[in-house]
Order: C-alpha cells, then sequence, then structure tokens
C-alpha cells in the first residue's frame, strides 16, 4: 500500500509480452534496473493499462485468456462476462462505457487467465464516490471468492484501511512502516509516518511524570499539563514528539471556566467542511474533526477548549 506515494522514486516494473502471455517484474529505484523475470503468472489491472483497452470486452477477454485450451477459454471468458456483469458492455468500446465498466473489465480481463498474483495500480482513482462503493464490494469478493494474493497501490488512506489486510507504507522508495492498517494509524513508527497518515496534531511535549505501577504519565504542552498513559522507553525530562488524531480530540464553549486536566485554552481560526464532519483549526496548529450535528450545536462560541483525552496521545 502506497497511500502517500513516493513511487516515482521506487517502481515495480512490468514487461507484457502480448504475443506469449507472459511477463517479467522486477523492483527498480527511479526505473533505471531491468526488471528481472519472476516465477508466477501476475495479472496487472490499473492505469498502466487504460491506453491498451482498445477493443472490444469479449475480444480482449479471449485475448487474455489465449493460452488456455479452446473449449476452457469460451467458458472462462462467458463466466467472467456474467461475473463482472458484463454482458451489456461486452460489444461496446471503450469511449461508450462508464470508467465503473471499464474498471470491471480490466479486472474480468486480468483474472481470466487465472493468475496467481494480482497487481492493482490505483484501479479505482477515476472512479465517482459510488462506483468506488461498487468497486471496493468486487474486490472484497474477489479476494474471498478467487483466493489469490492481492498487490494493491493506492493513495487512498481510506481505501487501504477498508481492502487491506498487511500495508507498506512508502516513503523515498523504502518501508516506512509495514503492519495491519489500523495497527499502523494507531502506532505510527515516527513523525515522518504521522505526517504521511495525515496526522495533522504533531507537536512537542516535556515528560514530567511516569508511574508505570498506575500506568499513567505526564506531558507539559503550551503550559498545561496533560495526563497520559505511561510511555515505556522515556525518562523524566525527556522532550518527545507527540501526535493526535484529529478525530480523538475534543471541543467544547469555555465559557470563562478554568480549563480543567488535558484541556487546552485555544481560539478557533478557521472551519471546513468535510462530507460527514467538520475540522476546525484552531492557533497552535490543532486541528479537531466534530460530527456536524455537534458542531452546529456549539457554531456561536466565543471561546473554546479542546480536550485531549489520555488514551488519545501517542509518543512517537
Amino acid at each position: 500500500m502506497d497511500p502517500i506515494g513516493e513511487q516515482d522514486d521506487h517502481q515495480l516494473l512490468i514487461r507484457v509480452d502480448p504475443d506469449r502471455g507472459a511477463g517479467e517484474a522486477g523492483v527498480a529505484e527511479g526505473a533505471r534496473r531491468e526488471p528481472r523475470a519472476v516465477g508466477v503468472r501476475a495479472g496487472v489491472a490499473g492505469r498502466m493499462l487504460q491506453e491498451y483497452v482498445d477493443a472490444w470486452r469479449k475480444r480482449l477477454l479471449a485475448f487474455a485468456a489465449d493460452r488456455l485450451p479452446r473449449l476452457e477459454r469460451h467458458r472462462r471468458v462467458n463466466e467472467m462476462i456474467e461475473r463482472f456483469e458484463l454482458a451489456e458492455t461486452a460489444t461496446r468500446r471503450p469511449h461508450e462505457t462508464s470508467g465503473s465498466d471499464r474498471a470491471r473489465c480490466l479486472l474480468a480481463r486480468t483474472l481470466v487467465g487465472a493468475p496467481r498474483v494480482l497487481l492493482l495500480d490505483e484501479p479505482s482513482q477515476e472512479l465517482d464516490a459510488r462506483s468506488r462503493v461498487q468497486w471496493n464490494r468486487i474486490l472484497h469478493s474477489v479476494r474471498d471468492d478467487f483466493q489469490i494474493p492481492i498487490l494493491f497501490a493506492s493513495h487512498d488512506l481510506a481505501q487501504c484501511i477498508e481492502l487491506a489486510d498487511q500495508m507498506l507504507l512508502l516513503r523515498e522508495g523504502r518501508i516506512a512502516q509495514r503492519g495491519r492498517p489500523r495497527e499502523i494509524l494507531d502506532r505510527p513508527a515516527g513523525v515522518e509516518v504521522a505526517r504521511l497518515l495525515g496526522i495533522s496534531n504533531l507537536f512537542q511535549a516535556e515528560i514530567t511524570a511516569l508511574d508505570p505501577g498506575r500506568n499513567t504519565s505526564r506531558l507539559r504542552f503550551l503550559e498545561q499539563e496533560l495526563n497520559g498513559t505511561y510511555f515505556p522507553g522515556h525518562l523524566l525530562g525527556d522532550r518527545v514528539w507527540v501526535c493526535v488524531r484529529a478525530e480523538e480530540l475534543r471541543a467544547s464553549e469555555r465559557n470563562g471556566v478554568k480549563p480543567e486536566a488535558n484541556q487546552v485554552p485555544a481560539k478557533l481560526l478557521r472551519v471546513a467542511e468535510l462530507p460527514q464532519s467538520v475540522r476546525l483549526e484552531f492557533t497552535s496548529e490543532i486541528s479537531v474533526e466534530l460530527p456536524l450535528g455537534e458542531f452546529e450545536r456549539q457554531k456561536d462560541n466565543k471561546d473554546w477548549l479542546v480536550e485531549f483525552p489520555p488514551e488519545a496521545l501517542r509518543v512517537l
């Protein structure tokens, strides 16, 4: 998975021989190395093949299955047309079909040859929101029904979290972190990984208390004391980077009261509406995401308090 994408410095090269139905693949930095042969059949779908889809759907499917015996080829082609609901578009040309139709055809054409690994390079990038939801459902079913490994390259973090069992986060051609998507999101390996994940609340703080017996710690941030869980591997007085996801913070009206534990007074600078929430940007580069209804009840607040829940504080 490449949610942010530094793939210009670290590319997977694919060489396809249409006449033999075979291919070579390799990993190269800056696209300077020659690809090396691999011992498995690889199905490739994505932007790299968009321009190659320049004939009728059924003919393309038959071409992709060319190395199969004749009867098996016809059976597989008809199975894929039915499986991916391509009957109505099987005789149309690309300009006569939707982005969703083309994406489904690319996937069917890739799978018709029974590959042992499926490589997906930004296959849903040009789809609208509704088609993308349908595409994700199709990929779920492909993973379950065909039982083949899928290598999925994407800049869409939400899609990676929804579809991936394991995620590789790439930065400058190197693996910055690997693991289950939710684990990476909850425990970024460092400041750069947190930035790649789009975590905007990154700040430096000083550790003022550590109590492993009670599983607690205390940080000083903006002259306020923040209580957190115990941070192993650190000492009193350490300056550390702390990250908090915007949706984990809480914001409420100050109403002239003195801030309590884990509350920081802040001035609202701007408001950005998102599809399902509202993003509030405060002084000290603090960002909070609130449900739309909750913000509507508080939008007339003059002074704000931002609350940092102890379990949301992560030391990098």
